[in-house]
């Protein structure tokens, strides 16, 4: 009874290690993964646990120690994929090989089992918002505490009767999985809630782009880097007829179409966003204004000839364009009110067409460079009537 005593309190001690374990896993999901492979950096962290519950074991024999590493190891893949389950098993393997005695070889076996029990358990686990419930967390307790059957193969390395301590490892085993289990799934659906937060408070949730703060967090850094970055300001026109004769339903229907044309005709690197209302905000990084221009044609005919027609009345949807570009660390405001500038002269003009802001070039040349004429309207030659702007 004395020897299962100094076990099952190895065991304890080994699982107050899962705590500590607990911690880092959250530390390094936080921080290391910005830095390595999150499975690598997490592999190293359950790889290091391992260690330290074998560091402190409950010693059988000289040479045959047992401890809480298979807790650890099963939850490796579980909680951090095959590739944290492969070096942690490793890393642990490694351990025991050098700390030797006749229980070693046994040792790694016990250490590689636990490992693969993990990564056969994880695709069969379903993991919900981060982190897995009761159920799962009860059939890989019970697949775990099934490698402690493995001490059974204890007397063909050294003269010892493992029934004494069968039970107590299986039920430590299984409750240490519980625990430990419980404690990562709560740290993972503590992040996941705080991604969907940071989320949700960055997107908007009628078109799924980016809002406005977190467009304008992303513009002003890139509006100051050496270069021309440029910006088209959208504004889908006569809107508010569309909300006031169709109703919302059919305004919000227009909104998604013209986000989802906007985002098929721009590059991997550009960044839109909602900015308000029925205004849209393209960031061009790295493009001159002349390519700028361009490229808000473009959305603005694929808006004209692929978002659905309203009515007879109202037509087509539209959309009319301002372009600026900033330069020489200009800043993101002056490139703003540059884009909006031009977006109320397009909608002055006409609608449904682009105008670009040339000011930063003619300061750059000394004025020599004149205002250009209005653009002309889409190419089949269609012009809304002349109306003030809105």
């Amino acid at each position: 009874m004395h020897d299962i005593g100094d076990l099952v309190q190895a065991l304890i001690r080994g699982v107050g290690v899962l705590a500590l374990l607990t911690l880092a896993h959250g530390f390094v999901f936080r921080t290391l993964s910005a830095m390595m492979s999150r499975g690598v950096a997490v592999g190293i962290v359950f790889g290091l646990g391992a260690i330290a519950t074998m560091s402190d074991p409950f010693v059988l024999r000289p040479g045959v120690i047992l401890d809480a590493r298979g807790i650890i190891l099963v939850l490796a893949a579980p909680f951090g994929g095959p590739v944290a389950a492969m070096i942690s098993g490793g890393i642990a393997g490694v351990f025991r090989f050098w700390l030797g005695g006749a229980g070693a070889p046994l040792g790694v076996v016990v250490i590689l089992t636990a490992a693969a029990t993990g990564m056969v358990m994880r695709p069969v686990l379903d993991k919900r918002g981060g982190g897995y419930d009761l159920g799962a967390l009860l059939l890989l307790a019970a697949a775990g505490s099934a490698q402690s059957m493995l001490l059974l193969l204890l007397p063909f390395f050294a003269p010892v009767d493992p029934w004494p301590m069968l039970l107590p490892h299986v039920i430590t085993n299984c409750l240490g999985i519980l625990v430990l289990g419980h404690f990562l799934s709560a740290e993972g659906r503590r992040r996941h809630a705080h991604r969907l937060a940071e989320s949700q408070a960055a997107t908007d949730p009628l078109t799924g782009l980016p809002n406005r703060r977190m467009f304008e967090r992303s513009a002003s850094i890139a509006c100051v880097r050496p270069g021309p970055a440029s910006l088209l300001l959208i504004d889908i026109d006569h809107f508010k007829q569309v909300n006031d004769r169709w109703g919302h339903d059919v305004g919000d229907r227009v909104l998604c179409q013209v986000a989802d044309a906007i985002r098929s005709s721009i590059r991997d690197s550009d960044v839109v966003a909602r900015y308000g209302g029925e205004e849209m905000i393209v960031l061009l990084p790295s493009t001159d204004l002349d390519t700028a221009e361009a490229i808000a044609e473009r959305i603005r005919s694929t808006i004209e000839h692929e978002v659905f027609h309203i009515s007879r009345t109202i037509g087509d949807v539209t959309v009319s364009i301002g372009v600026a570009v900033t330069s020489n660390g200009t800043g993101y405001e002056a490139a703003f009110v540059a884009a909006d500038r031009a977006l109320y002269q397009a909608k002055g003009n006409g609608r449904n067409r682009v105008e670009v802001d040339r000011s930063d070039e003619r300061e750059r040349l000394g004025g020599s460079v004149s205002s250009p004429s209005p653009r002309r309207g889409p190419v089949t030659g269609r012009r809304a009537p002349p109306a003030s702007p809105s």
